[in-house]
């Protein structure tokens, strides 16, 4: 939102002839390699414990609808992947969101800046970026988000507040872009906001945008585009 410097996202649907839908979805296979892959080491923990392997594996048996791809190539946070699963999870079912395919980047500032200008020609890192993959209308929804986990450990570093509380705000924005919500107004950004401190809330986690307005390290300008063709 370009008045609070923060969460500076928004979401526009690729567009929606065949071709470009079916080019989005071949780009977003580049994604991964062009982040790489691997745990990171970082400067603090951030997020939930995991849960045990056999409690992950009879969950993911339960849901094979459910399909979450984690990237981590930052070092500046060391984020819980089952932490953020869960996450994703509980924000979606919030949503009635029964079935997905999403990719979830943990990068850096200058990653997120490289992708911020080559898709959407903004010269500045920002907090997320998301990428639908999918129509509203579609019975799988399907995106990627790129979150930078720099930008979060320094915003709650500045501000005081816990890092996994701010990272979680981004990637809830994010999910929420991806589930059709905007801020391309400001009564579209305040119904998106509530949303945001709701699911926050019934996640027990702080919504630290209230908190962190005045130590933003972001830039104005919304983030999102879809994959080009």
């Amino acid at each position: 939102m370009e008045d609070d410097q923060r969460i500076n996202h928004e979401s526009p649907r690729p567009p929606s002839d065949d071709r470009a839908r079916s080019g989005a979805r071949d780009q977003s296979l580049s994604l991964s390699s062009f982040l790489g892959r691997g745990e990171s080491e970082g400067s603090s923990y951030s997020g939930p414990p995991p849960a045990s392997p056999g409690k992950r594996g009879e969950a993911e048996e339960a849901n094979p609808d459910h399909s979450i791809d984690i990237s981590d190539t930052q070092h500046h946070l060391v984020v819980s992947r089952a932490g953020l699963t869960e996450l994703v999870e509980r924000t979606l079912a919030a949503e009635g969101v029964e079935r997905y395919s999403l990719s979830i980047a943990l990068v850096d500032n200058a990653t997120i800046h490289a992708l911020n200008g080559r898709h959407l020609g903004h010269d500045w890192p920002t907090d997320v970026i998301s990428f639908p993959l999918s129509e509203p209308d579609e019975p799988v929804l399907a995106g990627e988000l790129i979150v930078s986990a720099e930008m979060a450990a320094a915003t709650a570093r500045e501000a005081g507040v816990d890092p996994w509380a701010e990272l979680a705000l981004y990637v809830v924005h994010g999910l929420l872009h991806l589930c059709g919500y905007d801020d391309l107004s400001d009564r579209d950004a305040d119904v998106m906001r509530r949303r945001e401190g709701e699911i926050l809330a019934l996640l027990g986690l702080t919504n630290t945008f209230p908190l962190t307005g005045l130590a933003a390290t972001g830039r104005a300008g919304r983030e999102s585009a879809p994959w080009p063709v």
